[in-house]
């Protein structure tokens, strides 16, 4: 989620805050948004106040020192000593005010929740058929498309030359608000949903003319969505064909 070269600096750290009681990593890219729980052992933490951590120069130092708990000091000079077994180190912080927060998704054209699993497993199939191209002049080819209606899900990824289509029934109501729609999920970020959402059992999804919102417990991501038509998928599968093929999964 993280943009390395992004023109506004507080973007390549991440916020971390208190929101009734529980404590949250956010990243985001101005345009795009992941936020997930994190657990933290509380030692002094009256006058907590939200703070920005620089990650390209906190994950570097972390990775070489294993798996242990770590004591991080914030002073008034924005200044973060971080104390671990056998030393300590320091980097500086910026106050957790700065950071630009996306608005959320308030009126939303369509909601409904899905199986995570069946969610990832369909969004990660699609996205091996989607463009992968990063100078593709085809956005919506480089995107999964959820193709949603009031009994279900189709997950569709194609790059015009090969098509994944898999349809998810449930029955009606499927829409717990707002008519049917695609949704056109950048294929670029769909890998990144696979870490903070494998571990909940449900995931909500609703989005406004703009943007996506994806929810499962307390891990939302907002993104953009992708602007244009999808294709008409439907019309390069065959109604009737004379060969059939049944093989045996396992």
């Amino acid at each position: 989620v993280i943009n390395k070269k992004a023109v506004l600096d507080v973007l390549r750290h991440v916020l971390l805050r208190k929101v009734d009681g529980k404590y949250f990593l956010t990243a985001s890219t101005s345009e795009n948004e992941l936020t997930m729980p994190v657990e933290i052992a509380e030692v002094d933490m009256a006058n907590f106040k939200s703070c920005c951590i620089d990650v390209e120069k906190i994950i570097p130092i972390l990775g070489t020192l294993g798996d242990q708990l770590l004591e991080f000091d914030l002073d008034d000079d924005y200044r973060m000593k971080v104390n671990y077994d056998g030393g300590s180190f320091a980097i500086p912080y910026y106050a957790g005010d700065v950071f630009p927060i996306l608005p959320a998704v308030n009126e939303p054209v369509v909601t409904f929740s899905i199986p995570t699993d069946i969610f990832l497993k369909n969004v990660l199939a699609a996205q091996t058929f989607a463009d992968n191209d990063p100078a593709t002049l085809r956005p919506v080819m480089a995107s999964v498309l959820l193709d949603v209606d009031n009994e279900g899900c189709t997950f569709v990824g194609t790059c015009g030359h090969t098509l994944y289509r898999n349809r998810y029934y449930h029955g009606v109501p499927f829409l717990s608000q707002g008519e049917p729609q695609q949704i056109m999920i950048p294929q670029a970020f769909v890998r990144t949903l696979t870490n903070p959402l494998r571990k909940t059992e449900m995931v909500t999804i609703s989005c406004d003319v703009n943007r996506i919102c994806i929810t499962a417990g307390d891990v939302k991501f907002v993104m953009r969505s992708v602007e244009g038509r999808y294709p008409n998928y439907n019309a390069v599968i065959p109604k009737s064909n004379p060969n059939h093929i049944v093989d045996n999964k396992a």
